[in-house]
């Protein structure tokens, strides 16, 4: 890898990363929620339609690395979303990833990729309910467990 590939890749690494921060203060500041009570729905609803749209954002910044291997930070606001605000807006936010995927990809990987999305946002709302008497770090595991695992699974 020459030189610059290597700052081309640091690059979009950095603007999903920076995507991620900005993301979560906008949400922070235009809901103003405190995480000393479980959310209410609207905060739910909004916390995943904002995520599905970062998120589309993120899809415009995919990092290439090494030909044909893509990656971007999209499971983060999925991990995010269901940790915080519940698995409803995790399921939101996957909903919201998997049509654009269909609306904006090659259409073969879109298919493949919307079905894993979609369900990860069916575990993430199934799941979502049991989780509440777990310990935080319980919850962290097994919400990034249901997101990565299939994620993984799927894309080798």
């Amino acid at each position: 890898m020459d030189m610059w590939s290597f700052f081309k890749i640091l690059s979009y690494a950095f603007a999903n990363i920076a995507v991620l921060v900005f993301a979560y203060f906008l949400l922070a500041r235009f809901m103003k929620f405190q995480f000393d009570e479980p959310p209410t729905w609207s905060i739910r609803i909004l916390s995943g339609v904002l995520g599905g749209f970062f998120a589309f954002l993120l899809m415009n910044f995919s990092i290439v690395a090494e030909g044909s291997r893509t990656l971007n930070l999209i499971w983060v606001f999925i991990v995010l979303n269901a940790y915080y605000f519940g698995g409803t807006s995790a399921f939101i936010t996957c909903l919201f990833i998997t049509f654009e995927r269909l609306l904006f990809g090659d259409m073969q990987v879109a298919i493949v990729f919307s079905i894993v999305y979609l369900a990860i946002g069916i575990l993430q709302l199934v799941i979502g309910p049991f989780l509440r008497k777990k310990t935080n770090f319980v919850q962290l595991f097994i919400v990034f467990a249901l997101t990565i695992v299939p994620y993984l699974q799927w894309v080798y």
